[in-house]
């Protein structure tokens, strides 16, 4: 990260491009947000310690706990039908875990 080409190497082991269902989360805003950035997925910067953004990258989301992150996730899960499918939760180990048909878990 940030390039290009280490998502796509990811995609191609998910089998998987539809990146308006994915988020990256990440503490690291030039690679982990960058990253994101670089190849059109909304990213999710994790900032417990309340930085400031001062390497102008662009943050679609902003979370200073692991609970905001995992109430964020849940609200635009519901907001947004498509993500009940997408896997998104099974990526977050100890927060949410969403089954095969999209139910919390």
């Amino acid at each position: 990260k940030p390039q290009p080409e280490y998502f796509e190497y990811c995609f191609k082991k998910m089998g998987r491009r539809d990146v308006e269902n994915m988020l990256v989360i990440g503490d690291s805003l030039t690679s982990d947000i960058k990253g994101g950035n670089n190849v059109g997925i909304d990213t999710l910067w994790f900032n417990p310690h309340r930085q400031e953004n001062t390497k102008g990258v662009h943050v679609e989301y902003e979370a200073d706990s692991l609970e905001k992150i995992g109430k964020m996730l849940f609200k635009k899960m519901i907001q947004n039908k498509s993500l009940e499918h997408s896997g998104i939760f099974r990526s977050v180990p100890g927060f949410l875990h969403a089954g095969e048909d999209g139910q919390i878990l």
